[in-house]
């Protein structure tokens, strides 16, 4: 179950950034957009380069892409926990 998580936030956190496969794939110029559809649907695992990069690019924290917290980045948890 919690693969499937991790596969679908890939792919949520790219659309909620507003890029497609290939829009990614041109913008880091070392991942391909058929590399992020395998990691999208949970048919290969990221290298740590990727997991660097991508974080950064869509805004969000390491620990939301791999499903370890529910907060997408920092400021989402101020804001929620602090209001």
């Amino acid at each position: 179950m919690k693969i499937n998580q991790i596969n679908n936030r890939f792919k949520v956190a790219r659309i909620n950034a507003g890029y497609s496969q290939r829009d990614v794939s041109r913008i880091l110029k070392f991942v391909s957009f058929q590399a992020l559809s395998h990691y999208e649907h949970g048919l290969c695992i990221p290298s740590n380069k990727i997991l660097y990069a991508l974080p950064k690019l869509y805004y969000v924290s390491l620990d939301y892409l791999l499903n370890e917290d529910n907060f997408r980045n920092h400021d989402e948890f101020i804001q929620i926990k602090l209001g």
